[in-house]
């Protein structure tokens, strides 16, 4: 069956265009403010549709959106530590949004912004292209940044999406996307219920504000290790504040050379599983620790672990770290990163 897009609505009070992508019964929204992945519904094993990420019912909740839901993330996703990196010589000092961090590209960044858009239709996939430019100076970032997201939904219940960005002076670049994702439904009380499988042997130890230390630690015999497929609740209470940590491809930091399984989440209740691809060297597992009191869809008050986020990403504050390779984009190269949410159920 032919995945198809059409307009859902021209504008919402974001002041950008929902979109609508189909293929049997899954549908997924996406919206032209912050290129996000409004809704995900998928049927589980018996065939009943649900919702399957966080988010809101209302328009105006979607436009200040502080949990960053379903956005793509930019111009670096994560934390850069003291919102500040070195460059050349220059210091460039950035906002402070997450104590003293700089987290998922700052006050502004790619999330609050109405990005350009433009759906399309293969015969193997369809979606929404969407691009945005970047002034130089933006946010702090040097450089004038033009970057497209292509998000499309395939033959194969695969969301898949491409970055591409090219800029004209030397610049810290880290794009990610930010859904949460629940198996069970936006009401399914906690994620900690879903089996989790990753690909990772090693993982970044943080600090108290999340930062990595610089080390690179194998996950043998730690609650990172994930490699034996287990249910996210087993070790969650060994890890202070939950999993919000990025788990390592490759240690130095470096792109993969193609797309590949990175990890898996299953709730064996519904059937649903999730997979992540991806080409990068690391991706982020986030419990929702911060999402305590949020009032999500429906009006349910959401707690911590109502939700996940597999965020794939070059490692936090790569930018200050010389032991790994810095996630720099220079003028003349076209920085790539492509990554799937692939869905069986």
């Amino acid at each position: 069956m032919k995945p198809q897009v059409s307009l859902l609505k021209p504008e919402d009070a974001t002041g950008a265009p929902l979109y609508l992508l189909r293929r049997g019964s899954m549908e997924v929204v996406l919206s032209g403010y912050g290129a996000a992945i409004r809704s995900i519904r998928i049927p589980d094993a018996k065939g009943v549709v649900d919702e399957v990420t966080q988010g809101w019912d209302d328009e105006e909740s979607w436009r200040v959106n502080p949990p960053f839901f379903g956005v793509c993330v930019g111009r670096f996703a994560n934390r850069i530590a003291d919102s500040r990196f070195s460059l050349e010589g220059k210091v460039y000092e950035l906002a402070a949004n997450d104590g003293p961090n700089h987290l998922h590209g700052g006050q502004l960044g790619f999330h609050q912004q109405v990005w350009a858009s433009a759906p399309f239709e293969s015969e193997l996939d369809a979606g929404v292209e969407f691009r945005l430019i970047s002034p130089d100076g933006q946010d702090g970032y040097p450089g004038r940044l033009e970057v497209k997201a292509r998000i499309s939904l395939t033959d194969r219940y695969v969301i898949k999406t491409v970055f591409e960005a090219v800029t004209d002076k030397l610049t810290p670049i880290n794009l990610t996307n930010h859904t949460y994702f629940n198996l069970g439904g936006p009401k399914h009380e906690s994620i900690l219920d879903h089996v989790f499988w990753s690909a990772a042997a090693e993982w970044l130890p943080v600090g108290p504000s999340l930062i990595p230390t610089g080390a690179v630690q194998s996950v043998a015999d730690t609650p990172f290790d994930f490699r034996v497929p287990k249910l996210l609740g087993r070790d969650y209470a060994r890890v202070q504040g939950g999993y919000d940590h990025c788990f390592v491809l490759d240690v130095k930091n470096r792109p993969l050379s193609s797309v590949r399984e990175a990890a898996r989440a299953t709730l064996p209740a519904k059937g649903r599983t999730l997979k992540l691809y991806t080409d990068q060297s690391g991706f982020q597992l986030y419990t929702g620790n911060f999402l305590g009191g949020v009032i999500g869809r429906e009006g349910k008050i959401l707690k911590p672990t109502a939700a996940f986020c597999l965020e794939s990403q070059r490692f936090p504050d790569s930018i200050s770290r010389p032991e790994w390779v810095a996630s720099i984009l220079k003028p003349g190269e076209t920085y790539r990163h492509e990554f799937h949410y692939a869905f069986e159920f």
